[in-house]
């Protein structure tokens, strides 16, 4: 089970129904992220994917993964410039 929070700027519910905004967003997440990361892991764990690259929108995985290495006494990755 996932507990999924939306914000929203002011105003935008009188604009749009939140309750359609916030059941799209999940039908996303459920159909496409989740399907995603499943396989993703599934790559990982099988041995042939020997680096993964996190992408500039996704600083949540850059903040979980560097918060792991700092807990293991590790410094964080640096950040790649994009002409690298």
């Amino acid at each position: 089970m996932s507990r999924i929070n939306f914000y929203l700027r002011p105003g935008v519910a009188e604009e749009r129904d939140a309750r359609e905004i916030a059941t799209a967003f999940a039908e996303i997440i459920r159909d496409e992220d989740y399907r995603a990361a499943s396989t993703s892991q599934a790559a990982a764990e099988s041995g042939v994917v020997d680096h993964l690259l996190f992408g500039r929108n996704e600083p949540a995985l850059h903040h979980y993964h560097n918060t792991f290495r700092e807990a293991l006494g590790h410094e964080p990755l640096p950040l790649l410039d994009s002409a690298t």
